[in-house]
């Protein structure tokens, strides 16, 4: 009989969880961006982004509708509503993501963004509109890509973006991953990236291990890809999947090298942070 209260109960607060502020968003790319001291707001932001993304890097910039959730609770459910996340896999997420980024909508949680001053902010938010563009380029599919590349991609982006808007060097941000990289190596399982290609992967060593064996090594990873490639390497991997999903052909053709011997030369690299 508890168990059938508890239940009803969960079901009930499920139901009555907070709707979300719906924000759309829309980026005239050919306009000057905001001056980035005075970005106070979302759609400020999100120009801003939007600019440097066309005008720095090439991307396309699709609206988008931004979701702010008031809780974590609340986030958590409309990862469920919204993403169609499995329970587990929503609970996972939302206890250490802000934000998830989809095809035609950003899902954050704003009670965790309180307290985040805004040019940090923008940085968040640069990462997560990302997502949105690597669906884009994929034609509205995730595919089969693989989840270091789109985490690390979107970091790299993220930090290119502050970076011309004067926030953050990017120097600055790449060198503090390697800081927290380096010192958790001694204490923590590094996987090779082909353990973290999936994104229940990427949650299970999320949570589990943390932030630098994820999204850490993802962004070294995919800064190393993009030395030695250019960043449209990687716009071109993300664009392959419109067609096809075989991610082994796509990374080949778009990096010019075997994933699996890249791996290999990464994590070779990865030990010489020691």
């Amino acid at each position: 009989m508890t168990r059938l209260v508890a239940a009803a109960v969960a079901l009930l607060l499920a139901g009555c969880s907070p709707a979300p502020r719906v924000i759309p968003i829309s980026i005239a790319a050919d306009q000057a961006p905001p001056p980035a001291q005075r970005i106070a707001d979302y759609p400020g932001a999100f120009q801003a982004i939007g600019v440097v993304m066309k005008r720095d890097l090439g991307l396309p910039v699709p609206s988008v509708s931004l979701y702010l959730y008031p809780n974590r609770d609340a986030f958590e459910e409309g990862l469920k509503a919204e993403r169609h996340f499995e329970p587990g896999m929503a609970r996972d997420s939302a206890s250490f993501a802000r934000g998830v980024g989809g095809p035609d909508k950003i899902l954050v949680n704003e009670g965790a963004l309180v307290r985040t001053p805004w040019p940090e902010r923008t940085k968040f938010l640069a990462h997560e509109f990302t997502h949105t563009i690597q669906y884009a380029l994929a034609g509205g599919r995730h595919g089969t890509s693989d989840q270091w590349l789109r985490e690390g991609f979107a970091d790299w982006v993220a930090f290119r973006v502050v970076d011309s808007l004067g926030l953050s060097h990017f120097a600055d941000e790449r060198a503090r991953r390697v800081r927290q990289v380096k010192g958790a190596m001694d204490r923590k399982s590094f996987p090779p990236l082909g353990n973290l290609a999936t994104f229940p992967q990427w949650i299970h060593w999320r949570s589990r291990q943390g932030v630098e064996v994820t999204y850490g090594q993802a962004f070294l990873a995919v800064d190393l890809l993009i030395e030695r490639r250019g960043h449209q390497a990687a716009v071109e991997y993300f664009r392959r999947f419109t067609r096809s999903n075989d991610r082994l052909v796509n990374f080949r053709v778009a990096f010019g090298q075997e994933l699996t011997e890249f791996d290999r030369e990464f994590t070779a690299q990865l030990r010489t942070l020691r």
